[in-house]
């Protein structure tokens, strides 16, 4: 089936759609706006219902999609930097995990929960490019603060060296009595 959610949540349009590797239903997802594009124009991120991720939201846009066990779930996006908002129905009393990550065209993505980091309890939400056809994971493509992009240094760039001053006082400790001058 395809689902077409815009910025405005325009009128569905279901579909029927086949996988015809495994031959599992698969329901498509169009997240943009406009006629359907070509599959190296779009990104995907899959969902299948065998997995633990239920797909909350969408750059905003209310999804709530829970795939059924049988079948798998294509949203299609536009490239570009997407946040989704996910539940793991394996905790149903956490709260949903927000991930952000950038989509390329023609890559396929999935999400999936990996185990907490120390001190921590609860499973988080990442999102992998995987192989098409396999669903093998690649590269784990979640952005997270520590991963931003910093902006190198030109190496021409003069470090300004400290402006000379007319007396130079160096502090030494001499036990309690406090210091000296040189």
């Amino acid at each position: 089936m395809r689902r077409r959610i815009g910025s405005n949540l325009r009128a569905l349009v279901l579909l029927a759609g086949l996988a015809a590797a495994c031959g599992v239903p698969t329901f498509i997802l169009q997240q943009y706006d406009g006629p359907v594009q070509g599959p190296e124009k779009v990104a995907i991120v899959r969902f299948e219902g065998k997995d633990v991720v239920d797909l909350i939201s969408l750059d905003g846009s209310v999804a709530d999609a829970h795939v059924p066990e049988d079948a798998r779930l294509h949203v299609e996006m536009l490239p570009g930097k997407h946040a989704l908002t996910v539940a793991n129905r394996m905790t149903p009393q956490a709260p949903p995990n927000r991930v952000v990550f950038l989509a390329e065209p023609g890559r396929f993505y999935q999400v999936a929960f990996l185990p907490p980091p120390p001190n921590e309890w609860i499973p988080r939400a990442h999102v992998f490019e995987i192989e098409a056809s396999s669903g093998r994971r690649l590269k784990d493509v979640t952005f997270t603060p520590s991963r931003a992009p910093t902006p190198p240094v030109p190496a021409s760039t003069p470090v300004p060296a400290p402006a000379p001053s007319a007396s130079v006082e160096t502090t030494d400790s001499v036990g309690a009595a406090g210091s000296r001058a040189e």
